[in-house]
């Protein structure tokens, strides 16, 4: 198991070595995010509430969450998180969001307020950039999540409900690692945190999720907390829908090519992030993956819905009875199929007896039938002997 990635100081990280990966390669140093953020956001009114880093043990991977006084809801504080590398295995990413201030777990945007930046070129340009559009837009992407937490506490959501979208999130997307799907099953079962709403909630689950993600490896923290947030959206349609135009059917490389290269290269998309984040498992996280306790929920699942299903069953058969006769009628159809079962019960008992001894004495059986037929035959030639004495008589009459 890698070993635990706990919090660390900020003169920790502004003296980690500068990493020397050749001329192409552009430095941007945690101690220039650091400064540069504070710096912004003080400039655009901003103060930091709290401020926490983590970082793996070389201080190659870093990243920081600065907690903001702005709270425009008790249950949310505004936040700006940011992710860096010295080690050429993630890309800068800069992202204004927010944090429930029950669990204290950070939360950003699915499809808005996430950018990422390749160590090259002018990246540190771009990033202090970056940095200061994420900042001005701050109150369009916190708005944004207010409205997606208002939404998620409307949504009713059955513990069965639950535990299918965490199969969803572990094996379907593959987001979520054996050790943060037991951290969600166990707030699911005994919840830590009390959230409005209820528990039976698509906010309170949420919250487990994010609970669950918090503590994860600095390389994919922040892309996982975004696709969280995207996969959610997606699955209960809490986006504004997006209107397309008819594509355009492209037949030569040519165009091809060009629309390649016309692509934005500080885009986004969703198989890159689920590939990043693939990726990352594989480099720095040795699974050891134990899914008894999923399939366990599963097969739980499959037993509730059929004991539900047997239930709806024998409740519509009530009903479609009540409705059509009364009370003493239902009754008397009731012991008539009681009776009826008795009878068919015990004629199949008794022909199953009759089998059963045919086949243990079928020696026995045809002994019986031979002695039956003898007695026939005794009986059809007494008979025949009456007929003659009756037409003797009859002759001697005459």
């Amino acid at each position: 198991m890698p070993a635990k990635i706990g919090l660390v100081a900020k003169s920790y990280l502004e003296g980690v070595a500068l990493p020397q990966h050749g001329s192409t390669y552009t430095v941007i140093s945690h101690k220039f995010v650091i400064d540069t953020v504070k710096e912004e956001l003080n400039n655009h009114g901003f103060f930091i509430e709290e401020e926490s880093y983590r970082s793996t043990h070389d201080g190659a991977i870093a990243t920081g969450i600065y907690k903001l006084t702005h709270k425009e809801d008790p249950e949310l504080s505004m936040a700006f998180g940011w992710t860096n590398s010295y080690n050429k295995m993630v890309k800068f990413k800069a992202v204004i969001g927010a944090i429930s201030n029950v669990n204290e777990s950070f939360m950003i945007l699915g499809d808005q307020g996430s950018w990422s930046r390749k160590h090259t070129g002018t990246a540190d340009i771009e990033a202090k950039e970056q940095i200061i559009n994420q900042i001005k837009n701050a109150s369009i992407y916190y708005t944004q999540l207010l409205d997606d937490k208002n939404k998620m506490k409307e949504i009713e959501l059955s513990k069965r409900k639950q535990a299918e979208l965490l199969g969803i999130l572990y094996a379907d997307y593959s987001i979520l690692e054996s050790t943060t799907a037991n951290i969600v099953k166990g707030q699911m079962i005994k919840p830590g945190f009390f959230y409005n709403g209820g528990a039976d909630t698509l906010w309170a689950f949420y919250n487990h999720l994010i609970f669950s993600i918090q503590n994860n490896h600095p390389k994919t923290w922040l892309e996982e907390q975004r696709m969280c947030h995207y996969i959610i959206t997606n699955e209960f349609n809490l986006l504004a829908p997006i209107t397309v135009s008819k594509p355009l059917v492209i037949d030569t490389k040519e165009e091809e090519d060009q629309a390649e290269t016309e692509k934005d290269p500080m885009q986004i998309d969703l198989e890159d992030s689920i590939a990043e984040i693939e990726n990352s498992k594989e480099e720095f996280i040795n699974q050891n993956i134990d899914d008894e306790d999923l399939e366990l929920m599963a097969q739980q699942a499959a037993e509730d819905e059929e004991y539900i299903k047997k239930v709806e069953e024998k409740t519509e058969l009530e009903n479609h009875l009540l409705d059509e006769t009364t009370e003493d009628e239902v009754s008397q159809e009731l012991s008539d199929v009681n009776s009826k079962d008795v009878e068919t019960n015990f004629s199949l008992d008794i022909d199953e007896e009759e089998e059963e001894k045919h086949d243990e004495n079928p020696e026995e059986e045809e002994e019986v039938s031979t002695t039956e037929k003898v007695i026939e035959n005794d009986l059809s030639l007494a008979s025949v002997e009456e007929d003659d004495e009756d037409d003797d008589e009859e002759l001697d009459f005459l």
